[in-house]
């Protein structure tokens, strides 16, 4: 199997598509996906609150799940949950906590796991009370076990507006790349790197060359630590989304600045998503409405230097 890290949490549409070029670039193959293994099962074992924003990672013997509860203001049970499944999907332990605090509410998890089994969670989160009344970014890695990796940590620098819509994406070696949109200047797109320890590899940076209305990243990042970020963008105050991508090589230099993705500009260019694979080809996936009258998903190809 080769090693592939999504976007994390994926959607199935970007996985199809990126299986589908990869198999029928060698074989023949059917149009229609093929049967699913085994019958759906309920991940989370409690059952009070809503469980939502779920996010998956996995290696080649193990998978894990992260999710949010929410429940009703002065209630218990809210937090950042996780369980892991061996490669049959049986639970290899009871469902775990990564964050619990009252009166906080969480959101926009996100996972990846290295194939030592290594993964690590992040999130958003909101304090009740909070004079800043704003979102943050947190982080906290965890051993192949389950067990967690030192502390949980902060991601975002940023102190002035909410920091919101977390990805996260890991390399062979744990070490990882964390994405997210910052209201700070009125949505930019912003990244930061980390050791397999949870160092931080430099500071923060900036990904979108402009600071308004950059929206929903996503991340993707291959075995060797080349990257690469996609988003809904705005340019030059336009009236409507676009889709940008930029390009990073292992040592988080940028393969140039960012471009735009779609090439049909009518209506609105949303919620995109990115794979890599081993070589560094990726493919971005988003929704469109506007060539026709329904929105349509389109995907586009790409050399690993973008």
């Amino acid at each position: 199997m080769t090693f592939l890290s999504l976007s994390s949490p994926p959607r199935l549409v970007s996985t199809w598509l990126l299986a589908m070029i990869t198999v029928c670039a060698t074989t023949s193959c059917s149009s229609e996906p093929e049967p699913v293994a085994g019958q759906e099962i309920r991940v989370n074992t409690q059952l009070s609150g809503a469980q939502k924003d779920p996010s998956v990672a996995l290696n080649d013997t193990s998978s894990v799940i992260i999710w949010s509860t929410s429940v009703a203001r002065g209630e218990t049970g809210a937090g950042i949950f996780g369980q892991r499944f061996n490669a049959t999907g049986q639970p290899e332990q009871s469902q775990f906590r990564v964050k619990t605090e009252p009166d906080t509410s969480y959101a926009e998890t996100a996972v990846a796991m290295a194939p030592n089994g290594n993964f690590v969670a992040v999130w958003a989160a909101f304090k009740q009370g909070d004079k800043r009344n704003t979102w943050d970014i947190y982080g906290q890695l965890f051993k192949a076990d389950g067990q967690p990796d030192g502390a949980i940590f902060e991601v975002n620098y940023a102190k002035k507006g909410s920091q919101e819509h977390p990805r996260v994406a890991m390399d062979k070696k744990g070490d990882f790349t964390v994405v997210w949109h910052s209201f700070d200047q009125g949505g930019s797109i912003y990244a930061q790197r980390y050791e397999y320890s949870g160092l931080r590899k430099g500071d923060a940076f900036q990904v979108s060359s402009q600071t308004q209305d950059q929206l929903k990243p996503a991340l993707a990042m291959n075995e060797t630590g080349q990257f690469a970020i996609t988003w809904e963008c705005r340019q030059n105050n336009e009236d409507r989304e676009d889709i940008c991508a930029r390009w990073y090589d292992p040592t988080g230099q940028a393969l140039g600045d960012a471009f735009l993705v779609n090439s049909f500009t009518k209506g609105s260019q949303e919620d995109p998503d990115i794979a890599i694979d081993a070589a560094g080809n990726a493919v971005v996936v988003w929704s469109s409405d506007g060539e026709h009258k329904n929105a349509e998903v389109y995907g586009r190809r790409y050399t690993p230097t973008g």
